[in-house]
Order: C-alpha cells, then sequence, then structure tokens
C-alpha cells in the first residue's frame, strides 16, 4: 500500500500593511510542491497538498491546514508543514512567562495577523497544532524558512529587492485567552522554554515526535537570494538542491549538513538549525522514506507534441540551461544493465537539456549512427554539468565602470571570461564598485566583506579585477560542486573531525548539527597564542573502492589539495596530514590565521574542507590556487605523468577553464561531495588601560583613553563569535527594540576590519574588581576613541546583554572624524564570563529630528502624501492657509522628541483604522518645534507667541485655534496663556501627560536613561515604537556632551519642572484665563500587565540600583515612591491633573491606560483625545 505525504504549504509575499512585502515565499513553496509531485511520479507515493498562498495564508486557514488536512495523516503517513514568510515576536502574557525569560513569543506571521482581533501564530499554538497532528503517529516534519530577531540590519542588497523575512514585533498586548493553547495544556505538553543562550529556538514536545528545520539562529537572519532568475528564500532553495542532488534514502542529518554547508556559501551570518525531538528521526531518510530519489538514470522518450524529453527536471537537480552551458547525458539503450552503464562503449549517442522543466526536460538527441526511433525509450548518464557564469554587478564612476563591463564582456587576448555582467534583476554574486582610484570586489550577500581593492583604472588594473573575479569564481564553484545524479549514497563517506590537545591526544567532536560549523579557538600558552589543532579521519563506508580528494577552501579563496588524496578501500580510513617544518607528514593540522590579518582586525577565518569520492581517479593539481593576496598564476602542470580521461577530470578543467569543445570522456566516473566547514578564532592581545592623559591603541583607529582609578585589561570581539563563545557567560536575545527597525538601531563597526566572525562591535574587559568597577561613572567615565564620523542624528549606545538586566551604559559623541564612546556605567562584575570578562555591545541608533535641516524654534504646516508627513515652513504660504481656515490645531511637543508622530497622528494614515483621526475635524494642521533641554519655558512660551503672530493668529484673530500639548509642551502652552496674552489667541489647549505639579525627575539624562532601561528590558506597560529609542538616545547624548563641556551646566527646563520650583509655584497662582483646559493623564497601572504583578516592584528596585548606584542610590526611595502611584512614568497623575479649581470653564480630565511615551500611538490616548476635541462641536 502506497504512503501518503499530507502537505501544508505556506507562502506569503504580499502582506497587508504595515507587514513588509517579501518576494521569493511563494516560488519557495511551490518549488517543493513541485518536489513532491515529481518524486511522487516516479516513487508511488500518494501526495495531498493544500496550499495557501498571500490573503489564503490567514491564521483560521492555517490552522484548518492542521486540523482538517494534516491530522489526516496515519501511522504509515508522512504529515508536513512547510512555512515560507514573515518571522516575529510578540510581548507573552503572564501565564506564560515562565517559558519566556525575555517576554517574548517567537511567532509566524499570518497574512491577516496584524489585523484588528487577528494575531500572530505563536510557538505555542504551533506547537499544540503539531502536537495533534502527531495523536495517529505519522511522520512529522515542520520546514519554517523565517527568522525572528536579527541583527537590525538590511544584510542584502535594497537594490536587488532582497529582504529579510523579519517582521517587527507585534507591540500589542496580547490576552492569554487569544491562544489555542491553555497554561494548562502547555504543562502537560510537557514545553521547554529558553536554555540562556542567544539561540534560543520553538518550543519543542517531547510527546509529539517530529522533526524541525529552521532557517537560522535567533541571532541571526533569514535571508531572501536570486536562484535561477527568480527570488527564493536562501534556506528553502539551499534545502531543495541538496534534497534533489541526494543518494538513496538520504537521512536528515545528511540533508542538514549539505543544507547548511551551501547556506554558509551564500551568506556568512545564517545558520540554519535542526531539532527532532527523537535525536534518532536525525538518521531517518528524508521525509520517512516516503519518497526516495531519481534512479541512477534518466530515461528519454518521445512526445509527439513536444519532441525528445527525458524524466528529469528542476526538482531532480537538472541545473538551467544558460548561455552555452547545459547538462550533457550519454545516451545507452533501454536494455543497459544499470552496471554496463558505466561503459562509455555501450553508449549510442548524447543527449543535451534545451529547456528544463519542474519534473522533465526537453532535449536535443542525436545517436551516432541512427536516426532515434520515437516508439523506443532509452536510458541517459549525466557525462557533463554546466558551470554557471558568476554574475558580477558593477556600480560606480562611469568611465572606470564601464572599461571592467568591456573587458568582462570581449574577454582578453588569447582566452574568453568565465563571467558576465549581470544587472541587479539578475543574480550577482559579486559587487564591483568603481572609483577614479581604483576599484572595490566584495561579496553581495555577505553584508558588504571587503574582499579586494585594486588600485588604478588603466588597463593593467582592469585585467588585474578580471584575474581575481575569475579567482574568487573558481573558489565558489568548487565549493558548490555537487553531483545530482550519483548512485552512490550520500554516506558512502564519513567526515570525522578531532581536535588535539597540547599533549597530542585527540578528542571527536560531537556530531551535534547545531554546533557546525566546528569552531577551534586559539589558546594562550606562557603567554603566547597557540593555534589550535585538529585530525580528519576519512572512512570508505561504502562496498566500491574510491579515490578521495580532500581540499581546503578558506575563505581567503585559496584551494589547496595536499591534505589527502588517494584511493580508499571498502571498510577502511585515511587521515588527512600535511608536511610540518621538519618535512615529516603530521596528522595533526594546525588552524591559523595570519599574524598580520590579527594585526588588521581579523579574529575569525573559516576553511571549507571538501571532500569529493570517485569511482576513477583525477587529478588534484587541476583545483590548486594561491590565496586571493597572492596575483593568480596558472595551477602547476599535472602532478603525475598519467591522464586521467573520465567525466569527472573533464568537470575539474572546466571548473578553471570553462573552454567549450573539450574531447569526450572515455569513462564515466561517479562521484559524490561531502564537506565540513572549520572556523578558527582568535581573539586580539589584551591592551591595558593606561593613567589618565594618556590613551592606548586597540586596533589602529581604535584606542582606549587613560581613566584615573579603573584598571583592566580591554580587547575588542565581534558579536557573533561572543554570542557562540562556549567561555562567555550566555548574553540575552536581543530585545525588539534593537532589532525591529533597521532605520532606528544598526549594528556600529568599532573597527571596519571584518571576518567570518563578523564586525568588530564587543568590548571586552575583563581582570577588575567590583570595587574598581565603581570607580566608572558619569563624572569618570571610561571612554573609547574610533575612527568614524557620525550624522548629527545618529548616536552610538553601548549596551550590556549579561545578567539579568539590559543595560544602557552611556552616550557617544562625534568631532572631526572620530567618535567617543563615554561609558558612564559598567555591567555588574557578578555577570562575567568563565574567563572574567564582561563584554560591552555597541549599537549606531539614528533620531529623526527637524534640527537637521530647520532652525529652532520652527512652526510648520502638515500635511500626509503617500503615508507621509510632509511639512511646510515657508512663513507666507502658513499665513495664506491660516487666511482661508476657521478651525486650526497646533500640536506643541515635550521634553523628548518632536512633533512628527504627534501631527502624523491627526491623519487617516496614522491612526488605527477603529480611531477616528483628529484633523478631520480642523481645516488645518499646524505644528510648533523648539529647543527642549537648555531653553526656558518662559522663552518657549514668547517664541510661540511670535511665530503665531507672524501667521496671521495674533490676538482675537476671529478663528477657533486648539492647541494639543504633550508634557513640557503643555506647561509652554499655559504661559503663553496666562502671561503673554494668549487667552486671546487660543479657545482650547488639551494637555496630555503635561506635568502641572512638577516632575520627580532632576535630571533629564537620568530619566531618558531610566526610560531606555525600560523599553530594552520589556518593563514598559504599554510598549513603546523604536523611534523612541533614537529619542532618548539624542537626549543622553546631547546632554552629556553639554555637561563634558561645561562644569556649570544646568538643564533649565527639567529644572523648572521639578515639584514646588519656582517656576510651578508661579503658574499655580495665575489667575483665571478663561480658556479651556483639558488633561489626559496616563495611568500605568490601568494596563493589563505583560510581566509578574508581583514582581515589578522588586524588579524596578534591582533596576535602580544598577543603573548608577552611587548617584541615584538616595533617589530611589523617591522614585520607588512614585512608581508606586498612578503615574505615567514621567508625572504622577495627580501632578499632571493640578490645575487650579477655579477656572472658567471648569477643566476636564480623562484618566487613559498609556504612558507618557504613548499617548498618540495607542488607541487609549488617542480616543480620549478625540472625544475632548468633539465634545467643542
Amino acid at each position: 500500500m502506497a504512503r501518503t505525504v499530507y502537505a501544508l504549504v505556506v507562502g506569503i509575499d504580499k502582506y497587508p500593511a504595515p507587514v513588509p512585502p517579501l518576494a521569493g515565499c511563494v516560488n519557495d513553496i511551490e518549488a517543493f510542491e513541485s518536489f513532491l509531485h515529481a518524486s511522487a511520479s516516479t516513487e508511488g507515493a500518494q501526495i495531498e497538498v493544500r496550499k495557501l498562498v498571500d490573503q489564503q495564508a490567514t491564521r483560521a486557514n492555517i490552522i484548518a491546514g492542521f486540523i482538517e488536512h494534516l491530522s489526516r495523516a496515519g501511522p504509515d503517513d508522512v504529515a508536513v508543514f512547510y512555512y515560507s514568510g514573515h518571522g516575529s515576536q510578540e510581548y507573552t502574557p503572564p501565564e506564560f512567562s515562565y517559558l519566556e525569560p525575555d517576554g517574548l513569543d517567537e511567532t509566524l506571521v499570518c497574512y491577516d495577523s496584524r489585523q484588528p482581533d487577528q494575531y500572530d501564530l505563536a510557538d505555542k499554538e504551533l506547537a499544540k497544532l503539531i502536537a495533534h497532528v502527531s495523536r495517529n503517529n505519522p511522520h512529522v516534519l515542520v520546514v519554517l524558512d523565517a527568522c525572528h530577531s536579527g541583527s537590525g540590519t538590511r544584510a542584502v542588497s535594497e537594490a536587488l529587492q532582497l529582504r529579510v523575512r523579519h517582521a517587527p514585533a507585534d507591540t500589542r498586548l496580547r490576552d492569554a485567552k487569544t491562544f489555542l493553547v491553555t497554561p494548562h495544556e502547555v504543562s502537560q505538553l510537557g514545553a521547554q522554554g529558553f536554555d540562556g543562550r542567544a539561540s534560543k529556538q520553538w518550543l519543542l514536545i517531547p510527546n509529539g515526535r517530529h522533526v524541525v528545520l529552521s532557517a537560522c539562529l535567533d541571532d541571526e537572519e533569514a535571508k531572501e537570494t536570486w536562484v535561477d532568475g527568480q527570488v527564493r528564500g536562501c534556506f528553502s532553495s539551499a534545502l531543495m538542491q541538496a534534497v534533489q542532488s541526494s543518494g538513496d534514502a538520504i537521512t536528515y542529518r545528511d540533508v542538514f549538513k549539505r543544507t547548511s554547508a551551501l547556506v554558509r556559501l551564500r551568506s556568512s551570518r545564517q545558520s540554519p538549525v535542526i531539532h527532532a525531538t527523537n535525536v534518532q528521526d536525525l538518521d531517518r531518510p528524508w521525509l520517512g522514506g516516503a519518497i526516495g530519489r531519481h534512479a541512477a538514470y534518466f530515461t528519454v522518450s518521445y512526445d509527439r507534441k513536444a519532441g525528445w524529453l527525458i524524466d528529469g527536471g528542476a526538482v531532480h537537480g537538472i541545473a538551467p540551461v544558460t548561455e552555452n552551458e547545459t547538462t550533457v547525458f550519454r545516451v545507452f539503450p533501454s536494455a543497459t544493465s544499470s552496471e554496463a552503464l558505466a561503459d562509455v562503449t555501450r553508449a549510442i549517442g548524447l543527449a543535451t537539456v534545451s529547456e528544463r522543466y519542474p519534473g522533465r526536460s526537453w532535449v536535443v538527441l542525436t545517436l551516432d549512427s541512427v536516426e532515434p526511433d520515437p516508439e523506443l525509450t532509452y536510458k541517459a548518464v549525466i557525462i557533463s554539468l554546466p558551470i554557471a557564469p558568476l554574475g558580477v554587478q558593477i556600480c560606480g564612476e562611469a568611465i572606470a565602470a564601464a572599461r571592467l563591463r568591456t573587458a568582462l564582456t570581449e574577454g582578453g587576448p588569447g582566452r574568453h571570461s568565465i563571467f558576465t555582467v549581470e544587472e541587479s534583476k539578475k543574480a550577482p554574486e559579486l559587487r564591483v564598485t568603481a572609483t577614479q582610484n581604483g576599484y572595490t570586489i566584495a561579496r553581495i550577500d555577505d553584508t558588504g566583506d571587503l574582499v579586494s581593492e585594486v588600485s588604478g583604472t588603466d588597463d593593467a588594473s582592469v585585467w588585474l579585477v578580471v584575474e581575481r573575479l575569475e579567482h574568487i569564481a573558481r573558489w565558489l564553484r568548487v565549493a558548490a560542486l555537487d553531483n545530482p545524479a550519483s548512485a552512490l549514497p550520500r554516506d558512502a563517506v564519513a567526515l570525522e573531525v578531532f581536535t588535539v590537545d597540547d599533549n597530542g591526544n585527540a578528542t571527536l567532536v560531537s556530531a551535534d548539527l547545531a554546533q557546525q560549523p566546528i569552531r577551534l579557538n586559539y589558546h594562550l600558552r606562557d603567554g603566547e597564542r597557540i593555534a589550535p589543532r585538529f585530525r580528519l579521519r576519512v572512512t570508505n563506508r561504502s562496498a566500491r573502492r574510491l579515490f578521495c580528494l580532500l581540499l581546503d577552501l578558506p575563505d581567503t579563496f585559496g584551494i589547496f589539495t595536499g591534505l589527502l588524496s588517494g584511493w580508499i578501500e571498502p571498510g577502511r580510513e585515511a587521515w588527512a596530514t600535511f608536511t610540518n617544518s621538519d618535512g615529516v607528514l603530521d596528522p595533526n593540522i594546525p588552524l591559523t590565521i595570519p599574524d598580520h590579518l590579527v594585526d588588521q582586525g581579523k579574529t575569525e577565518l573559516q576553511d571549507i574542507l571538501a571532500l569529493i569520492a570517485s569511482t576513477e581517479e583525477c587529478d588534484p593539481a587541476l583545483l590548486y590556487q594561491d590565496d586571493l593576496d597572492v596575483r593568480y598564476v596558472q595551477p602547476p602542470t599535472a602532478s603525475r605523468g598519467v591522464a586521467f580521461d573520465n567525466t569527472l577530470q573533464n568537470m575539474l578543467g572546466r571548473v578553471q577553464s570553462r573552454h567549450a569543445g573539450q574531447a569526450q570522456a572515455r569513462v564515466i566516473a561517479d562521484w559524490i561531495s561531502t564537506a565540513v566547514t572549520l572556523v578558527v578564532h582568535c581573539p586580539h592581545d589584551g591592551v591595558a588601560i593606561p593613567p589618565v592623559g594618556e590613551l592606548a591603541q586597540l586596533l589602529p583607529g581604535v584606542s582606549i583613553l587613560g581613566h584615573a582609578a579603573f584598571r583592566a585589561t580591554v580587547r575588542l570581539a565581534s558579536s557573533l563569535s561572543t554570542s557562540r563563545d562556549p567561555t562567555l557567560r550566555p548574553v540575552r536575545p536581543l530585545p525588539p527594540w534593537l532589532v525591529d527597525d533597521p532605520t532606528v538601531v544598526q549594528p556600529f563597526a568599532l573597527s571596519t576590519s571584518r571576518g567570518q566572525g563578523g564586525v568588530l562591535d564587543v568590548l571586552q574587559i575583563e581582570g577588575f574588581t567590583h570595587e574598581n568597577a565603581q570607580a566608572v561613572t558619569p563624572d569618570a567615565p571610561l571612554q573609547l576613541r574610533v575612527a568614524a564620523q557620525l550624522a548629527a542624528n545618529e548616536h552610538v549606545l553601548p549596551v550590556s546583554l549579561e545578567g539579568e538586566f539590559i543595560l544602557p551604559l552611556g552616550w557617544s559623541e562625534s568631532h572631526d572624524g572620530q567618535v567617543t564612546i563615554h561609558l558612564e556605567r559598567l555591567p555588574d562584575p557578578s555577570a562575567r564570563s568563565l574567563l572574567g570578562a564582561i563584554c560591552i555591545y555597541f549599537k549606531k541608533v539614528v533620531s529623526e529630528r527637524l534640527g537637521t535641516t530647520y532652525t529652532y524654534p520652527l512652526l510648520t504646516m502638515t500635511r500626509v502624501e503617500e503615508g507621509k508627513l510632509l511639512r511646510e515652513p515657508d512663513e507666507q504660504r502658513i499665513r495664506a492657509s491660516v487666511a482661508t481656515a476657521n478651525k486650526i490645531v497646533l500640536y506643541v511637543h515635550g521634553i523628548i522628541g518632536d512633533t512628527e508622530r504627534m501631527a502624523f497622528s491627526a491623519y487617516s494614515e496614522g491612526v488605527p483604522a477603529n480611531v477616528p483621526p483628529l484633523g478631520s475635524n480642523f481645516d488645518l494642521v499646524l505644528a510648533f518645534d523648539y529647543e527642549n533641554l537648555n531653553t526656558s519655558i518662559e522663552h518657549t512660551a514668547r517664541d510661540l507667541k511670535q511665530r503665531l503672530e507672524g501667521v496671521g493668529l495674533g490676538s482675537d484673530h476671529g478663528k477657533t485655534l486648539c492647541i494639543v500639548a504633550h508634557s513640557m509642551g503643555g506647561l509652554a502652552a499655559r504661559w503663553f496663556i496666562e502671561r503673554e496674552g494668549g487667552y486671546r489667541v487660543v479657545q482650547h489647549l488639551v494637555m496630555l501627560g503635561t506635568p502641572n505639579g512638577g516632575s520627580p525627575w532632576p535630571k533629564v539624562a537620568d530619566w531618558a536613561t531610566m526610560l531606555m532601561s525600560f523599553g530594552l528590558n520589556g518593563l514598559a506597560r504599554a510598549p513603546w515604537p523604536p523611534t523612541t529609542l533614537g529619542y532618548l538616545a539624542r537626549i543622553v547624548s546631547k546632554v552629556g556632551a553639554l555637561a563634558a563641556s561645561r562644569a556649570d551646566h544646568v538643564q533649565v527646563a527639567l529644572a523648572q519642572m521639578a515639584p514646588r520650583s519656582a517656576f510651578i509655584n508661579e503658574l499655580a497662582n495665575n489667575g483665571d484665563p478663561g480658556t479651556r483646559y483639558s488633561m489626559i493623564a496616563g495611568n500605568t497601572s490601568l494596563i493589563p500587565l505583560v510581566t509578574d504583578p508581583g514582581q515589578d516592584s522588586s524588579k524596578l528596585q534591582r533596576l535602580l540600583g544598577k543603573l548608577d548606584p552611587s548617584r541615584m542610590a538616595h533617589e530611589q526611595a523617591t522614585l520607588l515612591a512614585f512608581f508606586g502611584e498612578p503615574n505615567d512614568i514621567a508625572a504622577s497623575v495627580q501632578a499632571i491633573r493640578a490645575i487650579p479649581s477655579n477656572h472658567t470653564p471648569s477643566p476636564t480630565f480623562d484618566e487613559v491606560a498609556c504612558d507618557h511615551l504613548t499617548y498618540f500611538t495607542t488607541e487609549a490616548g488617542l480616543v480620549s483625545l478625540a472625544k475632548l476635541i468633539q465634545q467643542d462641536e
């Protein structure tokens, strides 16, 4: 009885706003569906597919797919859930918080997930659905091509319209009742939560047996790429390639290894992950063996409508036809036995692919002596694979770019380039940037990783660029060599890696798949850096004698062939060796980073050890090339005086030259390839922090300034390396604030040097005591100076990810090409790693601010076009619009931010669908922006008066003017109305979060730092958008720079807002202006808790103690008392409503469930504002 494969495939490209669209998800699932149907036609399996594309892929339909479709699978069947789309996160309800210490669920974003009353599919819900499908004991496979966090960068080219499959976190507070699964069910399923490392994965269900293949670790991104002329998921395309080129009954372990290798060739920062609830399933056949592979040969037959075709297509690994490159088959009579297909003398002709389709291909069939007989069928074996040209994108200076484009297109004297220039619509793998001074070559899919630079644009320089491109192309093609039609099983040979200690003892590296690639670390011995050593064993597990060739491909683009080359008998093994300094073959192979690269900042390099196992011998010298730093020379002549005449030898030669018209080989070699990846990590030498007045260089362009009292050792590292270093304490996953919006948060490289470990964006500090760490304070910061330039609205935020809290540690300033980072506090030394090191991570935060292009104070007229807020600052134009308007609203911001978000909320594009836009009540929307830290509130009020008079809104203007003011802006508006004659200008003042009775925060930097800590640690009751982080970082940096330059620096505006200040007392004693006042007060106690309410107060107290014990300890009692009463985190509800009661008309007041930063982004704040405005009607 045939087995049935039930598949639920979901691909979503066209997400509705605000979720960003994707491009390759539907292509992914259609390729998988084609694979299933094409494979079933040869294997006899029954295929039942339910496909949900774009708007079909609603949350309800996906759930129904599990319940109604996958649950039909019985004990002999297979159930597959394949999802290609956005991954994300959401705040977990308190009932599930014990599973999620970071307070976040991992989710899949359904088509309608972000619509009202709809939600993502959370990990716990997927767990329940899988458990439901598993009740009948089918084989269950889950494939997820999505990511749930990231670095906050667009690591692929926007010009290529390629995207990362991560949507911003859903910041709505979701009730546990909306989940498919109850807290009791989760506990009954035995779900396992976060284990403390950054690679937090989906919940596993021990009693729901299944295998999960996912696109990347949680601190990485699932990327899209170009494959065969269409956008695909990098992981999905690699997975299909791995399966299509597999041998008989390939196991999940082998599928994963091959997929991982292919993904790493395309992207250095994407590592696929596999989980199995029963580890034995890793050695089960792909899809439980329900679908095997194509036979060792293909069948050629005649179709009366289409002509000659072959029963192999894209799903069987047949490559697309490109230019003059295609797949070539030897053709045999149909009666030829499988064993005789290796004998070329029995072949009767050739077939070449002319058009490739998913399940079959059209061929041109040519027999040696007769015309093909349409009534017959023939057997065919692949003898030649196409070597596709490398795609190169050329950009930059036009003349230099044109010279290179000509060289690539026309080729050089006596040879033909293996490249063509492929523009953005194709699939370029390299980018060449031309300038007037030369060329820069970079991997296009590797976050701009520098490959090579060539000076000059003359003929010699242009041809040097071409040679280096060809050098890289050979490396890429060799690393990706594969044989889709091999009859050899994928496990015919085994590669095993052993680490070697200083005493020569070898230890087999664990086969744990999550540890791929294998990481080896330098260590210190007697103060000297010692490179790690390893051994590699190759075992022939097949029943045939195999010729094995081991290639070393370091990411410096060399190809080295001296480690192992020779025959291995069935059941025997061989060890890789190198020739040591004594001229002796040594199996203990060192893995090194050249010293000059370490000195330049490289901390990691990768080596791919690729093994080719063949039934025929070949010459390894054909593939040799030196590292890229050495100008390419032709490979050495053959190492033996024997010419190997077989199909593998021919193909290796074509990888080097792609010459057309090579003679056909006499012997058909059957071969397979496998690989293991090693990454060597060499930390920089530590540098001692010097005394005050001196500085010490960590790397060129990076220095640590001396400190008066703090003594420690510092070095640079990469966040990728530290997150996977077992000697370091596990770090927390990045919160949504640091990953969701790459226009706000981006990586900041302390050094431009790069390696496989990524940019150097971490400062490691070691060798200090708890008492010594207290010497680092806001008044005596530890300073790091970096040769870089920040824009006026860019700031560097140093953070600690270790311990209980994510802590902001300081601020930055930029002058004359130098960025100085001020570390005002250090992480708790108790959070140090096993080696006694703490790690500080650096992020570049971008704050959108009007001051970049305009001069304060600024009055603008606003409108919205294509979803964006546009401003008009011209006074005459505003005056003309005021003249024709009857009802006008004016927004005034507070101590944080500007009027951008406020004014945007006046339009339908800026509010939820169920909230009426405020602007519909007015003819004109104005906005007033001002300097908000060191300008007195009275001065701001007078500036407001002057700007309004300038546009025709002076005393008794005859129109209706409503001011909507946030925070301190309400105090400025009150002073204008009550002391500057504004009562004859303003008819209605609405204040949101205005501290009319004062605010308890004595310093704005302390308040902004506290708010950053709230947002980073998910303590805000109403989640804040990432743009808030930009505002806060700007305030902290601005205040810090002013304080550093002026010993007598006073934050005027915030000082005026202190309770019982002269300004607050004077406002309280003002007379009745006769203007209508309304107040909206956020009350965080009205917001449903995300965290355990019993832990809030103690957690807050611990956070206050860690931020600045030396300066804030005496204020903790006051702040804790403040947080103990109703407040919006900046002012208490009582202070907000502190308006004299004798006003006429009587002030109106509304208390809402939001906080100081979310009045204009939450439904509660916007609905309250609209209600108060409508009372004017």
